[in-house]
């Protein structure tokens, strides 16, 4: 189990990131467009050369790709903080045992140990490919 300091300095870290992925979300303006709103968007432009559609879209693409990111992101910092009111972080969602104060310090919204985190990753990888 962490202690009373550990757990301060990662609530600490989950806290600033937090407010920097909510800034980053609100300050990103393509966060707002859908692809589809992007096309539809761009179609309305007839001097548009198909390769330079092709690439915004492709920008748009990677935007939204980073918002969702940021988003999944959020929603595991905001577990995290929630498991800290409850009293339950820095213990493994799957088997009960503490969580390394090491992984928590590298990524404080872990909410698994390493031994499964990594069968996650696993099995992540399987239905990949």
């Amino acid at each position: 189990m962490i202690s009373d300091e550990q757990l301060k300095i990662c609530e600490q870290k989950l806290l600033k990131r937090q407010s920097e992925l909510i800034e980053q979300l609100r300050k990103h303006p393509t966060f707002d467009l859908t692809l589809t709103e992007a096309a539809s968007e761009l179609s309305s432009f007839d001097l548009n050369h198909p390769a330079d559609t092709a690439t915004t879209l492709d920008e748009r693409s990677k935007d939204i790709s980073l918002k969702n990111r940021s988003e999944k992101e959020l929603d595991e910092i905001n577990k995290a903080l929630y498991a800290i009111e409850e009293g339950t972080y820095g213990v493994c969602t799957i088997c009960g045992t503490a969580i390394e104060y090491e992984r928590l310090l590298a990524l404080p919204e872990a909410d698994k140990c390493q031994r499964h985190a990594d069968m996650d990753e696993q099995t992540f990888e399987w239905e990949d490919e």
